[in-house]
């Protein structure tokens, strides 16, 4: 996948440039247009592991979905797998964070 094939997905057709591109264009991007996008490895192990529906998965799973101001969004909950799942390199810290954190132990 391109980011031009994202951008296409974000903004209206024809709305944004490179910025270093002539022209005025209410968007511009710090990329060409022609730029490839790398896949993202932990999202793909997220989804090998929760499936498809993966962060609905995670929510479900998730015990730390409370804070003082109610329940955790979705989002907030896979932020905190996510923002675990980066520093931990070891597969075996990183299930055992799983293991304390899930309801399905």
């Amino acid at each position: 996948m391109t980011l031009k094939t994202l951008q296409r997905r974000w903004q209206e057709k024809g709305k944004y440039k490179y910025y270093k591109d002539e022209g005025d264009k209410p968007y511009k991007f710090n990329y060409r247009m022609t730029q490839g996008v790398a896949a993202c490895a932990t999202t793909g192990k997220l989804r090998k592991i929760f499936g498809e529906n993966w962060k609905e998965a995670i929510a479900e799973t998730y015990r730390l979905n409370n804070t003082r101001k109610g329940q955790k969004t979705v989002a907030q909950m896979v932020d905190d797998v996510w923002n675990v799942c980066l520093p931990l390199r070891s597969k075996d810290k990183l299930k055992h964070w799983a293991q304390l954190k899930s309801s399905t132990r």
